[in-house]
């Protein structure tokens, strides 16, 4: 007893000397960065993919000093693009950096950092084949040139899919540009190939890509890539791409694992799950190769969505939802073509509940709000807002509603539910007596 008073005295002559412990500050509430290259298409759509599901502070490569106390401030860092990834790894040393658009990470040095993880440029070369099959000759061969330990690495994955698709590959590593032009005329007039399939390379620029596209219609052998670009402008046959907004979506899926609780060494490597198609139609009808119906609706779509993403990044909404809406019609289970789509209805059904609220009238402002909230955070900010203004008003239109139920105008009594219940989602009385009413309505309806 003695002991424990004796201790009870010195933690008191503790507190009165040293003072009352001080209070914790709170923590300041760590953000997600992405960092792009701005002005680089494809990472501009792969930035919109990212943001529509998980908020995050864009930030260009260039003016990234924000992330200087990265390891602090920062819950999780997008990397977007290589130059991005290498940047984001100067600031970041424990800090979750989520890589996008990056090509064949696994052969780089990023594999020893534990906080790395993400998805790849790289798509499958089993979803290459299968589009591939479509305009290929059961058996024919396909020619690869390269110059990169990268690509070598690569093209390796076609030793297990050769079987598969009943395709060959021949592939040829060289050391210099000057060798191109004989490697080329080697596989085109004594190895037969069929298609030759150009992987991104130190070996090619445009003017060499160009040449290869001219030498390639000449000998009537499909050219293959992944960029795009080179089937508008340098004459490849087809090009097969990553779906850039989609894997940005899929960037962010990862994102939300590390927020939840998942550490990046436990995610592995990802490719893009979804990719575009692109066809020099003209060349094929040349070659007198038929296009499946199928290869030329995914060739459309891509169309469509690249043409709807360039007019909204001109301020062109209105033209946009159409290319998307038609987009729609030809795959109905488009992400990309879906979210945009809805991201600009979003918008405008935003301006017009801001003009109605501007006018005073709340109650029509909010289904606009309540539609545009399900893709807009600052709709959902003022959805939110809207429901504590109108609070008082939810008991006279939830009475007004049980008054039409009793006297049976049960369209109205939905109504008045309908809007009772957004401003109060889930209320159990509101939900009930629009039950009713509508299982009244439909009996009513029979009857006549």
């Amino acid at each position: 007893m003695r002991s424990e008073r004796k201790y009870l005295c010195t933690a008191l002559l503790v507190f009165i000397i040293v003072g009352a412990p001080p209070q914790t500050q709170a923590a300041k509430p760590k953000q997600v960065f992405a960092l792009y290259e701005k002005g680089v298409r494809v990472q501009e759509i792969a930035l919109d993919g990212v943001l529509s599901k998980v908020a995050v502070k864009p930030v260009v490569l260039g003016e990234d000093n924000i992330l200087r106390d990265c390891d602090e401030a920062a819950s999780a860092v997008v990397a977007i693009g290589k130059p991005a990834l290498d940047k984001a790894l100067e600031y970041c040393r424990t800090t979750p950096v989520v890589f996008s658009l990056v090509s064949a990470p696994r052969v780089g040095p990023y594999k020893q950092n534990e906080n790395v993880t993400g998805v790849s440029f790289d798509l499958s070369f089993r979803l290459f084949l299968s589009e591939l099959q479509k305009v290929l000759k059961s058996g024919a061969r396909i020619g690869f040139i390269y110059s990169s330990e990268v690509n070598e690495y690569l093209a390796g994955e076609m030793d297990y899919l050769e079987g598969e698709f009943n395709l060959i590959s021949l592939r040829q590593r060289i050391d210099r540009r000057e060798q191109i032009g004989a490697t080329i005329k080697d596989l085109i007039e004594n190895k037969k190939v069929a298609a030759i399939w150009v992987l991104p390379d130190p070996l090619y620029n445009q003017a060499i890509f160009k040449k290869l596209a001219t030498v390639c219609e000449e000998k009537r052998v499909v050219l293959v890539t992944n960029f795009e670009a080179l089937v508008k402008s340098a004459g490849a046959a087809l090009a097969l791409a990553p779906s850039y907004f989609d894997t940005g979506v899929q960037t962010a899926e990862i994102v939300q694992q590390i927020l939840a609780g998942t550490r990046p060494a436990e995610i592995a490597y990802q490719r893009p799950r979804q990719s575009g198609v692109y066809l020099n139609l003209a060349l094929f009808d040349k070659f007198g190769i038929e296009l499946p119906n199928d290869l030329r609706y995914k060739e459309k779509v891509t169309t469509l969505i690249n043409d709807g993403q360039d007019l909204l990044k001109e301020g062109k909404s209105s033209a946009a939802l159409a290319r998307f809406r038609e987009a729609l019609k030809y795959d109905k289970k488009n992400t990309t073509a879906g979210y945009f789509a809805s991201l600009i209805e979003a918008r405008d059904n935003y301006a017009a509940a801001t003009a109605r609220l501007q006018q005073g009238n709340r109650r029509g402002a909010l289904p606009l709000l309540l539609s545009a909230a399900r893709v807009l955070p600052e709709a959902r900010s003022r959805l939110a807002a809207l429901r504590a203004e109108m609070r008082t008003d939810f008991g006279v239109v939830f009475q007004q509603g049980v008054q039409q139920f009793k006297a049976r105008r049960y369209r109205e009594c939905i109504q008045s539910m309908n809007l009772a219940l957004m401003i109060e989602p889930g209320h159990q009385e509101a939900t009930l007596y629009k039950e009713k009413a509508e299982k009244r309505a439909k009996a009513v309806t029979a009857i006549r």
